[in-house]
């Protein structure tokens, strides 16, 4: 209530963003959806946009609600495809559309993650998206192409223990 009765104070942006995310990690999810909404409605163009749009996926991918999740990933992409977030966005609409076993969807989406241009700054996402390319492909029956995306995630990210879960997909 506080924070509403100063809408027109400079940090409100700041200040309904923080209450959002603090309601997410609180686990109150209607008062976050609340806040997210309405920070969505009236700074929709702000960056911090993009972060309240990966909170609102992320809440609903993990209350089993995937169609609602991916639209919210797919809204960092079309409002902010400039920022490191529409990369993450697309590799999840990308990983629900395959934990939902549409696995053409998730072809298209890998692909144009591989696509966007910068990708380079978050070898991360990129060493994930060849994961989950990986896993596409292994659920296809194409074992040989699923073994050359399981290798190539290697080379995108320089942590053991990724390396070790690329490694052990190949040994799969």
């Amino acid at each position: 209530r506080l924070i509403s009765k100063h809408a027109d104070a400079t940090l409100y942006p700041q200040a309904l963003y923080h209450r959002a995310h603090m309601h997410f990690l609180h686990g109150r999810g209607p008062a976050a959806i609340e806040d997210s909404e309405r920070f969505l409605k009236e700074f929709p163009r702000l960056p911090m946009a993009a972060d309240v749009l990966l909170w609102l996926g992320d809440f609903h991918e993990a209350t089993g609600k995937a169609e609602a999740a991916e639209k919210h990933y797919l809204g960092v992409v079309t409002s902010h495809p400039e920022l490191p977030q529409a990369r993450v966005a697309l590799y999840r609409a990308a990983r629900s559309a395959f934990r939902r076993e549409e696995l053409e969807r998730a072809t298209v989406l890998l692909a144009q993650l591989r696509e966007m241009p910068g990708g380079e700054d978050v070898p991360r996402i990129l060493g994930e998206a060849a994961m989950l390319h990986g896993d596409v492909l292994a659920t296809q029956g194409r074992f040989e192409a699923a073994m050359i995306q399981f290798k190539r995630a290697e080379e995108f990210v320089d942590e053991p223990r990724f390396q070790m879960s690329a490694a052990g997909r190949v040994g799969d």
